[in-house]
């Protein structure tokens, strides 16, 4: 999975979390919305540890500086 698919997950489970706590507080039952932030925050867990893509090193700020500098 890359990255970008991975905010774009995130950002669907927490619309899917506010729209659960609206249901929530509709129902006046607060079990949806604690059974919901489990399951999205094991969701992104798992989900987390299937970025492929490679892990910044410490050259990778110093090439965006020096890159920044030079654009100047």
């Amino acid at each position: 999975m890359k990255r970008k698919t991975f905010y774009l997950l995130a950002c669907i489970v927490a619309l899917a979390g506010v729209g659960i706590f609206w249901l929530s507080v509709r129902l006046e039952n607060p079990i949806p919305i604690q059974a919901a932030f489990v399951v999205g925050v094991i969701l992104l867990y798992l989900a987390r540890r299937r970025i492929e893509e490679t892990i910044e090193d410490e050259r990778t700020p110093m090439i965006t500086q020096k890159a920044a500098l030079r654009a100047e």
